[in-house]
């Protein structure tokens, strides 16, 4: 166990590198000792700290299971597939039984990965379920996914695209555009970043913003894809999707 002070292992009471209190948590789920202050058991998944996204009762019920623009990109247009980055099947590396067809309800086993790779793997899980129609199973490990994503440090526009997304799935627009907004800030012309952020300007009924996000995607379209950024081809679809969702409003 680490030290919640200095991050040193401990095994005792106290810390023998600083003498901090050791608070030995258990998880109530498997009974494993975990760390304290984590978001959630390293061993079989289960939230520790409970994070409700707004809208994430009935009203996110109402969002996975809506008609509307957003959610018919999200659940029905980008699909698992495309979420699951649009990778041909027999070019993916060979995972065990239990990881790609996990029991319904139960998490994926996360403690052998990095933080990064459970934030993605959560992520993948929620959209698979969503893109289903799985809407319990979804809510179910949204705050789950939503405080994986907060452990990574230093987080990459792919990540604040899902992160983005997560939070809309959930019924929070605001959040989902304020996440976008954030790290447009630091790379301005990313298109899963803009697409992100007007779909969500759109359900707020924001309208001039949805334009405003839209106008800039079009406008930056040829040389970010001439980046070649993995993420654009991992998230081909969506990314299709948001362009067509552009040239409509462009054309209207």
């Amino acid at each position: 166990m680490k030290c919640p002070q200095c991050g040193a292992d401990a095994a005792g009471k106290f810390c023998a590198e600083c003498g901090a209190e050791i608070r030995q948590v258990v998880c109530p789920s498997c009974g494993e000792a975990v760390q304290a202050g984590a978001s959630f058991c390293i061993f079989c998944g289960t939230p520790l700290r409970r994070r409700r996204p707004a809208g994430a009762s009935a009203g996110g019920k109402r969002v996975l299971l809506a008609t509307g623009v957003f959610a018919g990109v999200l659940i029905v247009g980008a699909g698992y597939r495309a979420l699951a980055r649009d990778e041909p099947e027999e070019a993916q590396a060979p995972r065990p039984a239990a990881s790609l067809t996990p029991t319904a309800g139960m998490p994926p086993d996360l403690s052998s990965m990095t933080p990064r790779e459970a934030a993605d793997r959560l992520y993948d899980r929620i959209m698979r379920a969503a893109s289903a129609g799985d809407t319990a199973e979804a809510l179910a490990f949204l705050p789950m996914a939503l405080d994986a994503y907060d452990l990574v440090v230093p987080l990459d526009a792919d990540g604040h695209y899902h992160v983005s997304l997560l939070h809309a799935l959930g019924g929070d627009y605001p959040m989902s555009r304020e996440t976008a907004e954030r790290a447009l800030a630091n790379a301005p012309n990313h298109l899963l970043l803009l697409g992100a952020a007007a779909r969500a300007a759109s359900e707020l009924g924001d309208s001039d913003g949805a334009n405003a996000y839209y106008a800039r995607f079009m406008e930056a379209w040829d040389g970010e894809q001439a980046r070649g950024l993995e993420e654009y081809s991992m998230h081909a679809i969506p990314l299709a999707e948001m362009r067509a969702a552009a040239e409509a409003r462009a054309g209207g």
